[in-house]
């Protein structure tokens, strides 16, 4: 029989990484036991360890099942403990992998909960440093709508997407013209076939939308804000919000487009309440 000296007998830190390792308290103490001294029966080791003896057959069996003890005789059935380097290579190796299988189920759970997560911050550098995040994670497309000066203070960020073969698509109020000679690779449109200024949160807003994932608002008023989603029930929301504002770009941009505008016009005149932008711009609308 193979005996450790005093020096070598089990610390509570192995006892511990026993644990660590998916051993319970008993199987982490029989195991320990058995390294002390081997071949030995459960009934040798329940007795040196002090262990009851069905709990101490119960450990061993569990461990034959994690490879970690090996029986080396079967009349009387004698146990030797795994080689513990092997032993720890394939307990972390399997650790590693039912991880990574929680983590991604937990992921898919919890994004179909649609909890999500939501960021603010304030300061306009605040504002463009959350913008510029969300297009540099952008993987697959990225809409964007605002004031044509405020996007292209986003200009290297917005070119830097599109080489990635990121689709981009704009709906600017202002100076589009510039922004599509700027974008020439990215789909740029007038609001609702003009681009005109309708109220004074026109330039202070920037909305940008990304792959389904998230969607981001600044605020540039005096005192700017930002506000990021990842993941909510509004994120879905919002982006079908802007994907009808591509819709209504589009029809504005063809041969009934002045008619459309006219009627937007109109539809805006009777069914948007006087100064709704207030509460947004603090009473500055």
């Amino acid at each position: 029989m193979k005996l450790l000296s005093s020096t070598e007998r089990a610390d509570p830190r192995s006892l511990q990484l026993l644990k660590r390792l998916g051993f319970s308290g008993y199987e982490a103490a029989v195991w320990l036991e058995l390294a002390q001294g081997y071949p030995a029966t459960a009934y040798q080791v329940a007795k040196r360890a002090g262990l009851q003896r069905a709990n101490t057959y119960r450990a061993l069996e569990r461990l034959c099942e994690l490879e970690a003890v090996t029986v080396v005789h079967d009349r009387p059935v004698t146990y030797a403990p795994a080689d513990p380097k092997s032993m720890v290579g394939r307990l972390t190796t399997g650790l590693a992998g039912e991880c990574d299988w929680f983590a991604g189920q937990m992921t898919r759970r919890m994004q179909s909960r649609n909890h999500g997560s939501i960021r603010t911050a304030s300061g306009a550098e605040a504002c463009l440093e959350f913008l510029r995040q969300e297009l540099g994670a952008a993987t697959r497309y990225a809409w964007i709508k605002g004031e044509g000066t405020t996007i292209r203070s986003l200009a290297e960020d917005i070119e830097a997407a599109v080489l990635r073969g990121v689709e981009i698509t704009v709906i600017a109020f202002g100076p589009w013209r510039a922004l599509r000679r700027r974008f020439a690779s990215c789909r740029v449109y007038p609001h609702e076939g003009n681009g005109a200024r309708l109220t004074s949160a026109t330039d202070a807003l920037l909305t940008l939308a990304r792959d389904g994932r998230s969607v981001t608002t600044a605020v540039f008023t005096d005192a700017p804000t930002v506000t990021s989603l990842q993941d909510h029930a509004l994120t879905y929301q919002l982006h079908s919000y802007l994907l009808h504002e591509i819709f209504l770009a589009e029809l504005a941009a063809g041969p009934d487009g002045a008619a459309i505008a006219s009627e937007l016009k109109r539809l805006r005149s009777l069914h948007r309440p006087p100064g709704m932008e207030r509460p947004l711009l603090g009473d500055a609308g």
